[in-house]
């Protein structure tokens, strides 16, 4: 690394790379994109354009091989980040990847044995685990405010989308309610039970005609007895707040709660007396002249900080979310279509050397 700015290479242009970009525009001096590749060179350059990236490719090998980059973000569909991310390690390039990080465990446990062995950086880019809210909730889980966990309750719903190409609504490009929206709820749990391995697992399912599902119902238990219910749904809208029952009261985060600005705690004192507790932590504003696709998208800006705050410092991994906690949680979605029965094309795929 040359300087201490955190130097990005963008791999993919799609609506997220777009977030992420405008996202890393709030943080001039620390953090900088310097390149972006995409499968077509003139997608690459529209997108260079309007970011003021200096350099555009049309393939993501060239991306990985520029000498100029100090660790690349891969956007692209689930399906293809494996590939992408093994090429970045392999020519030498740390990542931060979106989540899922992988179709299934094998190929993470490939990836994190070749990170470590080269000594790359690499993070899932589970970037509302890195919102304010998110690092408080897990501090005040810790000091026991609301006792022993008990119970987490969560709804993760959104309206259907009608058209059958689009890539929510088909398995073949790592479409389904458990990878899309899931592993957020999956995530959120394995932070409230402080990444512990639930030892029952549990799903009820419904597929559309693809044989992607729009549709589950998720229960983990964890080894005292601890419960974790998840209500998933692409077929239909909710309130997707969360709550997490204790024995000495609940916390209530608002909706949406995977990149919430704020919780209240319930709260019951040792003499018996009910209080309430409120916790806001507010976005940062967003600059006239930007805007997100995705719903508080502007917190994207959380994530790249910390990236570039590991980064500068020497460490290769997540201290938040470490790369344990991302494969016990691709485990678990692993072991859940099992029992759903969805298999994907990379469950037969041998890994790539």
């Amino acid at each position: 690394m040359s300087s201490n700015i955190t130097r990005f290479g963008i791999l993919g242009s799609g609506k997220i790379a777009t977030d992420f970009c405008t996202a890393l525009s709030y943080l001039a001096g620390d953090v900088k994109a310097v390149a972006v590749a995409a499968r077509a060179l003139d997608s690459a350059k529209d997108f260079a354009s309007k970011f003021d990236i200096p350099r555009a490719y049309g393939s993501y090998e060239e991306l990985t091989k520029d000498p100029e980059v100090d660790v690349i973000y891969i956007s692209v569909l689930h399906p293809w980040h494996y590939n992408t991310a093994l090429m970045c390690l392999q020519n030498g390039k740390g990542i931060l990847c979106e989540k899922p990080l992988t179709m299934n465990a094998k190929q993470l446990e490939h990836l994190i044995s070749v990170a470590r062995e080269r000594k790359l950086f690499f993070m899932e880019a589970m970037w509302t685990r890195y919102f304010p809210y998110s690092m408080r909730l897990r501090e005040l889980i810790k000091e026991g405010i609301i006792g022993d966990v008990k119970l987490f309750q969560v709804n993760f719903c959104l309206p259907p989308i009608d058209d059958a190409t689009h890539r929510v609504n088909d398995p073949k490009l790592g479409g389904g309610a458990l990878l899309d929206i899931g592993i957020y709820t999956i995530a959120f749990s394995q932070m409230v039970f402080e990444g512990r391995v639930p030892v029952k697992t549990n799903v009820q399912s419904q597929m559309n005609s693809l044989g992607a599902d729009v549709f589950d119902h998720i229960v983990l238990e964890y080894d005292q007895g601890e419960k974790s219910i998840h209500t998933l749904s692409m077929v239909s809208p909710s309130e997707n707040h969360a709550i997490i029952s204790g024995t000495r009261g609940y916390i209530k985060v608002d909706a949406p709660f995977n990149c919430s600005t704020g919780f209240t705690a319930h709260v019951i004192t040792e003499d018996g007396t009910n209080t309430t507790q409120r916790y806001d932590y507010p976005l940062p504003p967003v600059i006239p002249g930007t805007s997100f696709y995705f719903p508080n998208g502007v917190g994207m800006v959380h994530e790249a900080r910390y990236v570039h705050k590991l980064i500068q410092s020497g460490k290769i991994e997540s201290d938040q979310e470490t790369l344990e906690e991302s494969l016990d949680i691709m485990k678990i979605l692993d072991e859940l279509r099992r029992q759903m029965g969805l298999v994907y094309e990379a469950d037969s795929q041998p890994l790539l050397h």
